[in-house]
């Protein structure tokens, strides 16, 4: 017993700072109520962005986009950082396009890059 008390008396005062600092370190936790809509929404997005990278890699849409000047992994990184509002927008016209039409999709991906561009968000034009 005498052993334990000879190693724990040093420490002491090591340990109570150690669980001091702990203390103050610790953040708060947030917690809000998740509605089905939510949830629902958060599904539909990542269909939507899956079926913009299915389109995406159509072999036309590539070559097309490379004519453009647009660099393809840049261009698919872009894609992938669109907000949720502009995924649906993008999704939503893949969708009203009658099939075999594709300059459309195109176009609109082509116009999302260029407004990012624009912005100052991107740097994937160099005639920008």
């Amino acid at each position: 017993m005498e052993f334990v008390r000879k190693f724990a008396k040093p420490l002491a005062p090591f340990i109570s700072m150690s669980i001091l600092f702990l203390s103050f370190y610790s953040t708060g936790v947030q917690s809000k109520v998740v509605t089905t809509e939510t949830i629902v929404d958060e599904a539909t997005v990542k269909q939507d962005r899956k079926r913009i990278r299915q389109y995406y890699n159509r072999t036309k849409v590539k070559s097309a986009l490379k004519k453009y000047g647009v660099n393809v992994k840049e261009a698919q990184a872009r894609i992938d950082s669109l907000t949720d509002a502009e995924v649906r927008m993008i999704a939503n016209k893949i969708d009203k396009m009658p099939a075999g039409a594709g300059a459309e999709a195109i176009l609109v991906v082509f116009l999302v890059l260029v407004i990012l561009e624009l912005l100052h968000i991107t740097n994937i034009f160099s005639f920008i």
